[in-house]
């Protein structure tokens, strides 16, 4: 299985080798677009520091998901 990861900025990656896709959904949206265009893996891998929300996960804990949506009253 090919995984791919990728991150918002290079620091959030370490030393994995992943790419970088940008800070904010336009402009993340659109490195993500171009990359899957060239490279086809057959599952990706986020990693990041995001924001939190008061009730969500304390820092340090790990989330896995399923199911991904932008929740965002900024947006």
């Amino acid at each position: 299985m090919v995984v791919s990861f990728c991150a918002a900025v290079r620091a959030e990656l370490g030393p994995i080798e992943g790419e970088v896709l940008g800070v904010g959904p336009i402009v993340a949206a659109i490195r993500a677009g171009a990359w899957l265009e060239r490279e086809t893996p057959e599952a990706v891998v986020l990693l990041g520091t995001c924001g939190a929300y008061p009730a969500g996960p304390p820092v340090g804990a790990v989330v896995a998901s399923s199911l991904l949506g932008l929740g965002s009253a900024a947006v």
